[in-house]
């Protein structure tokens, strides 16, 4: 009889543990299935490989209390004024479209403006802060209070709104005091999550078309030449080129997950930051870093409202999947869904890096027809002169790296945009079409 039982008891342990490895591979099968053979591979590499990183990626530095106190103040100003009743966007295409504002959109535009001057001016203020960077609001309640990322994109085209009339008006210095101001709010950190670089590239181009409207006009060589100055020290704050030449999604996941964990570090959590450890160390801390911000939102959100039903504590996810043996499996899934689309923002960035060296090339470009009566037409001429660096089309292949292009017919330096196919500044790239569709990027003109 003992003998028997003991059988049955190995039998069922075979059974259970056939089952658990069938489960196993199952689940891995599945995962290779959804993912690919690649990306499955790279996944499992980000796993198990030490990760070595600079040191400067895993340096915190603290903000002062003072500007702390700016960033809520200015926050609080945007708030109170309801400038989402204001339309700036329509204001702005029309100038851009070469078309002149009425006598009323005009006196609008300048009552509001008034209105809003203390925002704008806090924003300037908080912009010049050494401290500054592009940032989110992670304890962000949806529905409640102005998140910091429309403050910033509503910022900027306040900004560019004022500098379009201070071109109006001819006031050249205090026009690119607004155009470099709405610049400053895309500083971002080079090791940052990518929703803050997103919002990075979002405002450069609020700004660069504005910033080239306004060089458009301007007969003030000094002031372009402040303006220039400005943007080359600006330069290495909003252009981070290394972190968008990545093409490895793995390397771009690291990059991802060591700046998550950067965030969660400033916002007070333990830590381990050091590099020399295996990815799976680094990915499950952000893991259990993210399962508690979302179990922090969901108390804050029922504090707000009590009858919201709340959604489930996802935190022993991890706990119960490696108790069970699937700690593997459930790392790479996790860490899979939660990487984004790098592709397409590795797109935009680079459509960013190009309006900012175009703005760039515009204004030098402009310095030189007034002071000289002739535009240059090739960089080699003005790079020495006005650049502390050679620049670069950001769509020519890493392996190809070519300078801007000119155009003739326009007087204007272009790029050829993400296709890669030069049009000849004959078709203008537009990312409604396709983040990869045809045409270049060249400055504003008017023309």
């Amino acid at each position: 009889m003992r003998k028997g039982c003991s059988i049955a008891v190995i039998i069922l342990i075979l059974v259970l543990i056939g089952a658990h490895v069938s489960i196993r591979m199952l689940i891995n099968h599945n995962l290779k299935t959804k993912l690919g053979p690649e990306q499955y591979a790279a996944q499992e590499r980000l796993l198990r490989e030490t990760w070595v990183f600079p040191q400067e990626w895993s340096r915190i530095e603290q903000p002062s209390q003072e500007y702390l106190d700016l960033k809520a103040e200015t926050k609080n100003l945007f708030e109170d004024l309801e400038v989402f009743s204001f339309n700036t966007g329509i204001y702005l295409d029309k100038v851009y479209s070469g078309s002149a504002w009425t006598e009323s959109e005009q006196s609008e535009i300048e009552n509001k403006l008034n209105d809003f001057t203390p925002a704008i001016e806090a924003l300037i203020r908080l912009v010049g802060q050494p401290e500054y960077k592009v940032e989110m609001d992670s304890s962000q309640i949806p529905g409640q209070a102005m998140s910091s990322t429309l403050m910033l994109q509503l910022g900027a085209k306040l900004l560019c709104l004022q500098a379009q009339i201070y071109t109006q008006q001819g006031e050249w210095q205090k026009a690119y005091e607004m155009n470099l101001a709405a610049h400053g709010l895309a500083k971002h950190h080079p090791v940052c999550p990518l929703i803050n670089k997103l919002i990075a590239i979002a405002i450069q181009s609020i700004a660069a078309k504005s910033m080239d409207t306004t060089t458009a006009h301007c007969s003030d060589a000094a002031a372009m030449h402040n303006a220039l100055n400005e943007m080359n020290a600006l330069a290495p704050m909003v252009i981070h080129r290394n972190s968008v030449d990545q093409q490895d999604p793995a390397e771009m996941s690291k990059i991802e997950v060591i700046a998550m964990l950067r965030e969660a570090k400033m916002e007070g959590y333990e830590i381990d930051l050091s590099p020399g450890k295996p990815g799976k160390f680094y990915i499950i801390e952000n893991i259990e870093y993210q399962m508690e911000k979302n179990a922090e939102i969901a108390r804050q959100m029922a504090q707000a409202n009590p009858q919201m039903p709340q959604p489930p504590d996802s935190r022993n996810h991890l706990t119960f999947a490696r108790m069970l043996g699937f700690e593997w499996p459930t790392l790479m899934m996790m860490s899979a869904i939660a990487a984004p689309n790098f592709l397409n923002a590795q797109i935009r960035e680079r459509c960013a890096i190009a309006q900012f060296d175009l703005n760039r090339l515009n204004l030098a470009t402009r310095i030189e027809e007034l002071e000289t009566g002739q535009k240059p037409t090739d960089q080699a001429a003005i790079i020495s002169k006005y650049f502390p660096e050679p620049l670069e089309d950001a769509h020519t292949l890493e392996d190809q790296k070519a300078p801007y292009r000119f155009d003739t017919a326009k007087g204007v330096f272009y790029s050829i945009g993400p296709n890669g196919a030069d049009n000849s500044n004959s078709i203008q790239y537009d990312p409604s079409n396709g983040i990869t569709s045809a045409g270049d990027i060249a400055p504003w003109t008017g023309k």
